[in-house]
């Protein structure tokens, strides 16, 4: 099984690179075939830690360091970290899946205090539990909102950083009601 979803992580980053092109950002963007490589790597780091099986310190380490070089490499090639650059669309969703997960496992198998804090948090646990449904509900939703709620609230609000983030925060509480709710009952 680790095996199998190491070489399809592999694959993906091979299509994404495929696809990607400079003018056409939902090929490799919102494509869930060039994007399911960080569902993979989770899925990866779940099937490992059920398991039983650890993950060698040095490559954490490496992981930690490829991804400072990335992002180093990215400022210094493109000036940011947009996701419009090539080495961002090609590489980066997956850099930082592997960064994401490396510091997950290194949460669950940590013996720090302040960590802990953070492991054994309820409201954390709970997001951890619909985090499937977030991923799949917070674009749907979002868009929903920009479209039906943007022109509504120009009107009331004269800043646009206000509005997105009032956007932002009804997009959040809906997706976690739906997440909730799908969680609950599906």
């Amino acid at each position: 099984l680790i095996k199998l979803i190491s070489s399809l992580i592999i694959i993906v980053i091979l299509i994404r690179c495929y696809f990607y092109s400079e003018f056409d950002l939902a090929k490799y963007y919102f494509n869930t075939i060039t994007r399911i490589d960080s569902l993979l790597i989770g899925t990866l780091l779940s099937v490992l830690i059920s398991s039983g099986q650890k993950i060698n310190t040095l490559f954490l380490k490496c992981i930690a360091i490829i991804t400072t070089i990335f992002f180093t490499l990215s400022i210094i090639l493109y000036g940011n970290v947009y996701l419009e650059s090539a080495l961002s669309a090609t590489l980066g969703y997956t850099i930082f899946a592997l960064f994401i997960a490396a510091l997950i496992y290194w949460m669950i198998n940590c013996k720090n205090i302040f960590i802990s804090a953070f492991s054994n948090n309820s409201f954390l646990n709970f997001s951890g539990k619909i985090s499937y449904g977030l991923y799949i509900f917070h674009l749907p939703v979002y868009l929903t909102v920009i479209t039906k709620l943007t022109e509504l609230f120009k009107s009331v609000i004269s800043t646009t950083i206000a509005i997105n983030l009032l956007l932002s925060c009804i997009t959040l509480v809906v997706s976690y009601f739906l997440s909730t709710i799908s969680y609950h009952c599906l």
